[in-house]
């Protein structure tokens, strides 16, 4: 047996593409602050709470916008990873008129974290790469600060 890790698999079959553990739970946290925000902008009628919830879209669609391109780099194939892989879904999150596309934003995400195979191997990436954990989630507490601060 040999001490090299094997090179991670960024494309499953089915075309849906995988990054680190740390990005996919903080791209889980900000699918869920933008559903906050989609029942915010509905229910509360007051101009401060508006204003904060645009601000707060324009960082969410920045996100969504980061891990589309991200997504698209690592694909093996990337008209798989468009057709069948929700690429597309991806890529209509990124538009910030199409708010309630970001609703499915929450379970195509969910549905990645249910299709990783090794979740030992995953405990050990937010280990091994602490600094990079803690990193994006002092970023999604910062997010959720200015959003209910």
């Amino acid at each position: 047996m040999s001490d090299e890790e094997p090179a991670p698999v960024h494309q499953d079959p089915s075309g849906a593409v995988r990054l680190a553990m740390a990005w996919e739970l903080f791209v889980l946290g900000i699918a869920l602050i933008s559903l906050a925000n989609l029942f915010l902008f509905t229910l509360v009628r007051n101009d401060a709470v508006a204003q904060v919830v645009a601000v707060t879209e324009v960082s969410v669609t920045f996100v969504f916008v980061i891990d589309f391109l991200a997504r698209l780099s690592v694909a093996d194939d990337r008209r798989r990873y468009i057709t069948r892989g929700y690429g597309w879904l991806d890529l209509m999150s990124c538009l910030p008129g199409l708010r309630v596309i970001r609703f499915l934003r929450v379970f195509t995400v969910v549905r990645r974290l249910r299709a990783r195979a090794d979740a030992e191997a995953d405990i050990d990436d937010l280990f091994h790469n602490r600094a990079r954990a803690i990193l994006l989630f002092v970023l999604l507490l910062t997010v959720i600060v200015i959003e209910f601060g």
